[in-house]
């Protein structure tokens, strides 16, 4: 069995291999079979028709008659066989073929280039190819349906992949400068703690030198406030004395010798007592200046113990002396009043120095403590640094994933929009467009072979800076006359496209010599307005405007953010010269009119 259907399966393929031949194979053979019926028929007829005129006689020659009325018969019959077997056969491949053929040759059609899902398939009979097409001119009904679905959706993705790619782009550079700003916090941070702890150092350095100084200072005003005790305590004794020498005055008169010795003595040490409280206001520590005159005094009062012991061989002298003495007793009382005063003084003023320094002391000891809990907080702080520092370059790097991954959908969307766009339904703004792209295409083709075949070089890539513009302008060969020749036929076909925003020729690298009238104005050199208004002489070769540049498909439909922060659709269609690929029309419109 499976021989014969390997024998079948081959002739087939090598000469049944399409519904004409088969059924023109079947009609055929149909046709011998009656042609051989028809041979065997006439043969016996004829056969018969030579055995009858061999006889002679008149039921014999009737006979005849009948045999030759049924061979015209039969012959008649062939021939309308043959002709009932061709038209069978034209009908048949009508009926059939006829509607497989269209059907066959719309698919190959859709194949082969443009899907044009417009061409409706008719059926003239009313039987199942009737219902196989109105089948599938409903399916290519759906299938539009589809399509505008699928370009909505397409718009859609592609305007929100391109807002995020921006976005992205955005929160990914913002990551960065924000990970540059907190590795920069980090290090000023680092360095506040180095200088916080080197600060907390010194304070607690400087609060222990401080209550060192303020006990050294307490000591001292214990030393000096005894001295200014001793002080008083030899102002009394010193009064006692006057006392005593106005007694020995009185009980003495006539002692006046040794009351001179006495009052040379007393003189001297006036003089030494003076010296020492002039001393102790100068040094910084009076007991020892006091000690000196304690001492000297004390070297006095023996001389004046000695001078007395004389005085009981010269009593008559001693009342001069004692008179001069208490005179200069009284000069000694009133300075020694005076020393006990300054050192009184000087006590005090000391005693509000201690107090001074221990108000600061406080105040180093709460700003050290301060200190110390603001390094602590300065610490915390910068712990919280480090880590914004390490999520920001997390952050980062996330941001470039989801700027990768958006781009991705980026990409995506615009090959469902590039698929979707081979499909012709007959209806909406991107057909329309594309009529208009194609128009556009050919009339500026035409203009600048025109200018190639005078002499234009317009292949021209040698672009010359031009000097003093932002955004930077280059001039070629051919701009002025592209200026002069197309920009009118930019203009025309910009005013045609629904929600159009520009309509220009680029080269293959992207450079376009001139623009629509209204983004061609002179630099005003505010940038602002420039880069918006001024867009002739410039070279578009951002990745949206290098794709358009070099295409070579039949056109290619892209969503892009311009640099004037508009989301625009970008659809371009190559321009050959002679075969030789130029460069792209470029017509930008408002994405959302692909919605409608």
């Amino acid at each position: 069995m499976s021989l014969f259907r390997d024998i079948y399966v081959r002739i087939e393929k090598s000469v049944f291999n399409t519904l004409f031949r088969k059924l023109f194979g079947n009609i055929t053979f149909m046709f011998f079979l009656q042609l051989l019926l028809f041979i065997s028929i006439y043969s016996n007829i004829r056969a018969l028709r030579n055995i009858l005129n061999s006889a002679d006689n008149p039921q014999t020659i009737l006979l005849t008659n009948i045999v030759d009325r049924a061979s015209l018969q039969a012959i008649t019959l062939f021939f309308i066989s043959f002709i009932v077997t061709i038209g069978s056969f034209l009908f048949l491949r009508y009926l059939f073929i006829r509607p497989v053929d269209n059907l066959n040759r719309q698919l190959e059609e859709m194949n082969s280039g443009e899907m044009n899902l417009t061409n409706q398939l008719h059926a003239t009979t009313h039987d199942e190819f009737q219902d196989l097409a109105y089948n599938y001119n409903n399916f290519l009904n759906q299938l539009r349906g589809t399509v505008h679905s699928l370009r909505q959706m397409g718009i859609n993705v592609a305007v929100g992949a391109t807002t995020v790619v921006n976005q992205a782009k955005e929160a990914s550079s913002k990551a960065i400068s924000q990970g540059e700003l907190s590795a920069v916090v980090f290090a000023n941070s680092e360095e506040a703690t180095q200088t916080l702890g080197r600060i907390s150092d010194n304070a607690q350095h400087i609060a222990a030198s401080n209550s060192e100084s303020l006990n050294s200072a307490r000591d001292s005003l214990n030393e000096l406030q005894s001295v200014n005790h001793n002080m008083e305590e030899m102002l009394a004794q010193i009064k006692q004395h006057d006392q005593s020498i106005k007694i020995m005055g009185d009980k003495s008169r006539d002692i006046r010798k040794i009351i001179s010795t006495i009052q040379g003595i007393s003189f001297q040490t006036g003089l030494l007592s003076l010296n020492a409280a002039v001393e102790a206001a100068r040094a910084g520590q009076a007991g020892k200046g006091f000690s000196v005159v304690a001492s000297e005094v004390k070297k006095l009062s023996e001389d004046a113990n000695k001078a007395s012991e004389q005085i009981a061989d010269q009593i008559t002298d001693m009342l001069s002396s004692i008179d001069h003495a208490l005179a200069e007793a009284d000069k000694i009382n009133q300075a020694a009043t005076h020393t006990m005063n300054v050192s009184q003084t000087t006590c005090d003023h000391y005693g509000n120095l201690i107090r001074e320094f221990d108000d600061n002391h406080g105040l180093l000891t709460q700003i050290t403590a301060s200190v110390e809990e603001i390094s602590a907080t300065n610490m915390e702080t910068h712990r919280q640094v480090s880590d914004i520092r390490d999520l920001s370059y997390i952050v980062g790097e996330r941001t470039t994933s989801s700027e990768q991954i958006a781009v991705n959908l980026q990409t995506t969307s615009e090959s469902l929009q590039q698929l979707v766009a081979k499909f012709i339904t007959g209806e909406g703004a991107f057909e329309q467009i594309l009529a208009l792209g194609r128009n556009f295409r050919d009339k500026a083709a035409e203009h600048i072979e025109q200018l190639s075949k005078t002499g234009v070089n317009v292949f021209d890539v040698n672009y010359k800076e031009i000097p003093n513009t932002n955004p930077t302008k280059y001039s070629t060969s051919y701009d002025q006359l592209f200026a002069q020749h197309l920009q009118s036929l930019y203009d025309q076909t910009l005013s045609q496209i629904p929600a159009g925003i520009f309509a220009i020729c680029v080269d293959v690298n992207g450079y376009g010599p001139t623009h629509n009238s209204c983004f061609a104005e002179p630099l005003t050199g505010h940038p602002e307005h420039d880069i918006s208004n001024s867009r002739d002489k410039r070279m578009f070769n951002d990745p949206t405007g290098s794709r358009s540049a070099k295409n070579t498909e039949n056109f290619l439909l892209q969503t892009y953010m311009r640099d004037t922060g508009e989301v625009l659709s970008d659809l371009s269609l190559p321009i050959l010269l002679a075969g030789r690929h130029w460069g792209a029309v470029r017509l930008g419109f408002n994405p959302e009119v692909l919605l409608k």
